[in-house]
């Protein structure tokens, strides 16, 4: 997929594919968006206190640290409960 942003004076193009997505709460909605974003061709970067390594490994999904996911993804997405 391809999205342009045009602003005055700039001009962004997004890719989806080859680009890393950083899932901060992998649980129903985190991997709901992991997987759509897969679809697109990203690598996925996980982080869940509960995510366990086989189902990391069925999902085709890394676990990594919050900080590992910063340094490495190109965008990053937050499903975390407020308390």
């Amino acid at each position: 997929y391809e999205y342009h942003l045009s602003l005055v004076g700039y001009e962004m193009c997004i890719r989806g594919n080859h680009k890393t997505l950083g899932v901060i709460g992998a649980d129903r909605i985190g991997l709901g968006v992991a997987k759509r974003a897969q679809s697109f061709g990203m690598k996925i970067l996980a982080f869940d206190p509960y995510l366990t390594d086989e189902k990391a490994k069925s999902l085709s999904i890394t676990k990594a640290t919050v900080d590992e996911i910063a340094q490495h993804s190109d965008f990053v997405t937050l499903h975390t409960p407020l308390t």
